[in-house]
C-alpha cells in the first residue's frame, strides 16, 4: 500500500488537458503525503501558481470535506491568481464546474471556493503589520493543507 495519493492520475479527469498540461518533471508535486513539506522553486513564467492551482483544485475536487488554506502575499496579487488561475481552470473544467457550488449571480467568489462534496478553498494574504494579524489570517479555518504562493515576495 502507498504512503501518499498520486494525483496525477486524476488530473485530466477533473481537468482538460487543454487547460493544464501535466509535465512529467513536475510529477512529485502531484503525489501529496500527509505531513509532507514541498517546496516548488523555478524560475519566472513557468507556471508555479497554475500548477499549485490545479493541484489545489484537484485534491479538492477528489478529497471530501477537505479544507485548504491558500496564501498569497497580498490581497492584489491574491485576486489576481485567483481570477487568472483558479477561476480560469474552474470555467473550463465541467468535472470541477459541476462540483463546484458558490456560484451566484453569475460571479464567482474570490476569497473562498466551496464544493458540493463540502470541501473549501480558503484564499488569504499574507502581508500583515503584526504577527497576531498573520495568525488571525491562518485561526478559524482550520486548513487541512495550506499552501504559501510568491513566497520570495
Amino acid at each position: 500500500m502507498k504512503d501518499y495519493i498520486d494525483i496525477s492520475k486524476y488530473l485530466n479527469k477533473i481537468i482538460p488537458s487543454h487547460i493544464y498540461v501535466f509535465y512529467e518533471p513536475l510529477s512529485p508535486l502531484f503525489k501529496i503525503k500527509k505531513y509532507d513539506t514541498k517546496v516548488f522553486i523555478a524560475s519566472r513564467s513557468v507556471g508555479k501558481s497554475y500548477t499549485m492551482g490545479a493541484i489545489t483544485l484537484t485534491l479538492a475536487r477528489i478529497q471530501p470535506n477537505l479544507r485548504i488554506g491558500y496564501f498569497l502575499p497580498t490581497d492584489q496579487q491574491l485576486k489576481l491568481t485567483v481570477e487568472e488561475t483558479f477561476n480560469k481552470i474552474i470555467n473550463n473544467s465541467p468535472n470541477l464546474l459541476k462540483m463546484y457550488r458558490n456560484l451566484s449571480q453569475d460571479k464567482i467568489r474570490v476569497y473562498t471556493k466551496k464544493f458540493i462534496n463540502n470541501s473549501v478553498i480558503y484564499f488569504r494574504h499574507q502581508i500583515v503589520k503584526t504577527e497576531d494579524e498573520m495568525a488571525l489570517k491562518i485561526r478559524g479555518a482550520h486548513p487541512d493543507i495550506v499552501v504559501f504562493d510568491e513566497c520570495q515576495d
